[in-house]
C-alpha cells in the first residue's frame, strides 16, 4: 500500500510539473503578445527637473494623454509619445514602465533600451543613477537576479554574461579592457549564434551577484571617454552599450527547455547643435560623429 501510495504521489508530482510547464509557456506567449500589441518600438519621454543653473522648464507634460507641449511663438504645440514622464517622475516610476522589457529578455527575447537626448538632459542619470537612487541598469539587474533566485526553485538554471562597449568617433572600444590592453584591437559586429549580433574580441564577464555588475560599471565608467564642452562640463562623448546575455535551461518530464535572451542598455552620447556646443578640433569631430 505504501509503495502504491508513493507511486501515486510521483504521478501527481509529474502531472503538476507538466501543468507548470504548460502555464509558464502560456505566460511567456501572452506576455510577448502583449508587448507586440503595445508596439515593438516605443518612445518614452522624460523631462528632467529644473537644475540649479537658473533655467526653467518651458515644456508642458501631460502624462494622461502622453503629450509634450513645446512653445513656439506664444503657442504650445503638442507631440504624442507612447509614455511621458514629468519632472516629478522618479526612477521607480520609469523602471515600473520598462520592467516588462526585462522580463522579455528573461523569456528568451532580444531587448534594447536606448537613452537619447541632448547633453545634460539626464540620460546617464536615468541609465546609471546613483547608489542612493539607482537607474535602469542596476534596477534591471536586481529584477533579473531576483527572478533567477525564484525560478531556481522551479528547476531553472541560468548563465549570464555581461559586456560593455563604447562607440567613440565611429570606432568600437571594449570598456572592460584598459587602454593598453585595447590598443591595436579591431572589433567587428557579426551575427553570432541564435541570430544575435556579437562584437568580436571583447571581454565577457560572468554575472552571479549584483556586486559583479557594480564592478563592471565601475571599470567601464573609468574607461569611458569624457571631455569638457560648453553644454556640459563632464559630457560623455561616446555611446555605450551594456549587454547582458541570459541563457536559461531546465530539464523536466523527459525534455530540456533552453531560452536565450539578450538585454542591451544603451546610453547614447549627448546630441547638440554645433553652434551651441562651441566644439572645435577633436571635440568638433566627436560632435559630428555623435550626430
Amino acid at each position: 500500500a505504501e509503495r502504491e501510495k508513493g507511486a501515486n504521489l510521483k504521478e501527481e508530482v509529474a502531472a503538476l510539473r507538466r501543468k507548470l510547464l504548460t502555464s509558464e509557456n502560456a505566460r511567456r506567449k501572452l506576455h510577448n503578445e502583449l508587448q507586440e500589441l503595445k508596439g515593438n518600438v516605443r518612445v518614452f519621454v522624460r523631462v528632467r527637473p529644473e537644475g540649479g543653473d537658473g533655467q526653467r522648464t518651458v515644456v508642458e507634460v501631460d502624462d494622461d494623454l502622453g503629450t509634450v507641449g513645446v512653445p513656439c511663438r506664444g503657442e504650445f504645440h503638442p507631440f504624442n509619445f507612447d509614455r511621458t514622464f514629468s519632472p516629478r517622475a522618479t526612477q521607480d516610476d520609469l523602471f515600473a514602465e520598462v520592467s516588462a522589457y526585462v522580463q522579455s529578455a528573461l523569456d528568451g527575447f532580444n531587448v534594447s533600451l536606448f537613452a537619447y537626448g541632448q547633453t545634460g538632459s539626464g540620460k546617464t542619470h536615468t541609465m546609471f543613477g546613483q547608489k542612493s537612487d539607482p537607474g535602469l541598469i542596476p534596477r534591471a539587474i536586481d529584477q533579473i537576479l531576483l527572478t533567477v533566485e525564484q525560478e531556481s526553485a522551479n528547476g531553472w538554471s541560468y548563465q549570464m554574461h555581461a559586456s560593455f562597449i563604447e562607440i567613440y568617433n565611429e570606432q568600437v572600444r571594449d570598456l572592460l579592457c584598459s587602454s593598453t590592453e585595447e590598443e591595436g584591437k579591431k572589433h567587428q559586429i557579426t551575427q553570432g549564434e541564435n541570430g544575435r549580433n556579437d562584437v568580436t574580441d571583447t571581454v565577457t564577464v560572468p554575472v552571479l551577484t549584483h556586486d559583479d555588475v557594480t564592478e563592471i560599471m565601475t571599470v567601464a565608467q573609468g574607461n569611458r571617454s569624457t571631455a569638457k564642452t560648453d553644454m556640459n562640463e563632464h559630457s560623455s562623448r561616446s555611446h555605450t552599450v551594456f549587454s547582458l546575455r541570459i541563457t536559461a535551461t531546465r530539464s523536466t518530464v523527459g525534455q530540456t527547455q533552453t531560452l536565450h535572451g539578450t538585454l542591451h542598455l544603451v546610453d547614447l552620447a549627448g546630441s547638440e547643435r554645433l553652434a551651441r556646443s562651441h566644439a572645435t578640433g577633436d571635440r568638433l569631430k566627436e560632435t559630428q560623429s555623435i550626430n
